[in-house]
């Protein structure tokens, strides 16, 4: 586990952000898992393929000083001391997907199959996603071009107080961001940088949130078209994620809407984390396996 951190740490001050080589580094955690429950397949198309194995539950502890206890995927001001392998790998990942995915075993490199979105298109300045349809929040809503905008626009919002906020780097290389279609999103970059550097770097930094989060203490919110509503929203979800008990986090309102492969069953003060199979799934994972970094 410290190796893969400590090759986290070293792939930043190089310029690659953690969750893109995340993606490649499998965790203490997790290796101990995937033993237990098998191979990863990545020729099914989610559900219960016929054959798969009748355990949709995997329970794990992490190694000692490090535990699941973030649930939010985006990370701002003090929610720094979060970032880590058991938060963002062992924890985050398995119930919200990054919009791009890296990493096929031991090759680090975009993986279209596991990906919320087609590989992205380069014209000039402009980029255009095209989100796949087979994915959906647990809620039964659709993952859509608007729930990219809505974590485009908590960036914008929380500027300079963003973790991994740099002034060359997302959002400020993007002029505009926009819903062109349900499952279409359209940005305008500051300059036609290379592509892979910018879907490498730039956006393996975003994860889809569902209209679910857009709220506040107050009731719902707009952050999803309106920077200007974001940064109420973040401390809201900010203040969720670190709401006490963690036990909590199984029933809550936010964190049970997930479009990963897995859903919080339970969670104790200990570390001990239970994920049940999220039957809403879309991606090409099998119900009775975790997904491989």
């Amino acid at each position: 586990m410290r190796a893969g951190l400590a090759a986290i740490r070293r792939a930043r001050r190089g310029g690659l952000r953690s969750r893109a080589l995340g993606a490649c580094c499998a965790a203490a955690g997790l290796v101990t898992v995937l033993a237990a429950c098998g191979p990863a397949s990545s020729a099914t198309s989610g559900g219960s393929p016929a054959g798969a194995a009748s355990a949709t539950t995997v329970t794990y502890a992490m190694q000692p000083g490090g535990y699941a206890s973030y649930p939010f995927p985006f990370m701002a001001g003090n929610s720094a001391k979060y970032d880590s392998v058991y938060n963002v790998n062992d924890f985050q990942f398995q119930l919200y997907r990054p919009l791009y995915w890296f990493g096929t075993g031991a090759n680090p490199y975009l993986n279209a199959a596991l990906s919320l979105a087609e590989p992205p298109v380069y014209r000039g300045r402009q980029v255009t996603i095209r989100l796949k349809r087979n994915y959906k929040w647990s809620n039964g809503e659709p993952v859509d071009a608007q729930d990219v905008v809505f974590w485009m626009n908590m960036m914008v919002a929380e500027g300079s107080n963003g973790v991994f906020w740099s002034p060359k780097g997302l959002p400020n290389d993007v002029t505009s961001v926009r819903a062109a279609s349900k499952y279409v999103v359209t940005m305008e970059i500051t300059t036609p940088f290379s592509e892979s550097w910018f879907t490498n770097n730039m956006l393996s930094q975003i994860t889809p949130m569902p209209a679910q989060w857009d709220r506040t203490a107050s009731g719902p919110s707009d952050c999803a078209t309106k920077v200007s509503d974001c940064v109420a929203v973040y401390n809201y979800l900010d203040s969720q994620a670190t709401k006490k008990p963690v036990t909590s986090f199984a029933s809550s309102p936010i964190w049970s809407v997930v479009d990963g492969p897995w859903k919080i069953q339970t969670l104790d003060s200990q570390g001990r984390l239970t994920l049940a199979y999220n039957t809403k799934y879309g991606g090409p994972v099998a119900a009775h396996h975790i997904t491989t970094f």
